[in-house]
């Protein structure tokens, strides 16, 4: 909820005259959001819908918690139970980890463009 926080100084700091032109082209205030100031957040949400995915993805303790039955556990704990019942050999674990892994590090590697996108862009305005 950080990264939402650092949105208004984001669109505080964009110029009035988008907001104006957006209005002589005839935009409605619902669709230069859509349009215009949207568009211009979208590495800040990005990177918040990545951050949001990896805390629930790899969140051990909260499914730990709520969730009794075995069948509906995470993947996160199925690693950990199979680490504890079965004697797993170490290499057993490190592929069981790496396919875990590799959601986590495709989706980085989709939003990868946004991310550096916005580091251009806050590079810019200093």
């Amino acid at each position: 909820m950080f990264l939402f926080r650092r949105v208004l100084p984001l669109f505080l700091s964009l110029p009035p005259e988008l907001d104006e032109a957006a209005r002589l082209d005839g935009c409605g205030p619902l669709r230069a959001y859509f349009r215009i100031f949207l568009p211009l957040a979208r590495p800040m949400l990005a990177t918040v819908a990545l951050f949001t995915f990896l805390a629930t993805w790899n969140d051990f303790w909260a499914p730990l918690l709520y969730l009794l039955s075995p069948e509906k556990r995470t993947l996160i704990l199925a690693l950990a139970s199979f680490q504890r019942t079965y004697d797993t050999s170490v290499e057993h674990l490190k592929a069981a980890s790496t396919v875990i892994l590799l959601p986590c590090v495709l989706l980085y590697f989709l939003a990868q463009r946004l991310f550096l996108r916005g580091l251009r862009v806050a590079a810019a305005k200093r």
